[in-house]
């Protein structure tokens, strides 16, 4: 038995060092850890910047990460979820308006997906430049228009 885990261990270990990509759980939710807590968000859409907080957790006993975005006068909730390869994003507004977006599977340090509900067109990149920094990108069209902005959240 020993041996097994020995052998187990130096395999591990092995990829590691040589750069293989390790395996990944059927559900990479918890895998998203590092995201709990309060993260400070800045905004900026050609140069005007809004300040935002948002405040992630586990829901339904971790199958979603629940987001909560507060800034000036506005709530709003995301829900991140992922099931059969494929990243969901539900996100409620306080004017009872919602949208879906949704990405193939391409990795934890990197999310793209695009609105699927109510309108397509949108496109949103999460990157995670370390930890404790991730950026939102905004792509696409919104109300019929050019959009493109970006949000730079760091750990509070």
């Amino acid at each position: 038995m020993q041996m097994l885990i020995r052998t187990a261990a130096a395999a591990g270990l092995a990829a590691l060092l040589l750069g293989a990509a390790p395996v990944r759980p059927a559900n990479p939710m918890h895998m998203l850890n590092y995201l709990v807590g309060r993260w400070n968000c800045t905004s900026n859409a050609g140069g005007t910047k809004a300040a935002y907080t948002a405040d992630y957790s586990y829901a339904m006993g971790g199958a979603w990460l629940r987001g909560i975005n507060t800034s000036k006068g506005s709530t709003s909730e995301d829900l991140l979820g992922y099931s059969g390869h494929t990243w969901r994003v539900i996100d409620v507004e306080p004017t009872g308006t919602a949208s879906v977006m949704e990405g193939r599977d391409t990795g934890l340090a990197h999310i793209a997906m695009h609105t699927k509900y109510p309108v397509p067109g949108l496109n949103v990149t999460f990157d995670r430049r370390s930890f404790r920094n991730y950026t939102l990108t905004f792509t696409g069209t919104m109300n019929g228009k050019p959009a493109k902005w970006q949000d730079v959240c760091t750990k509070a």
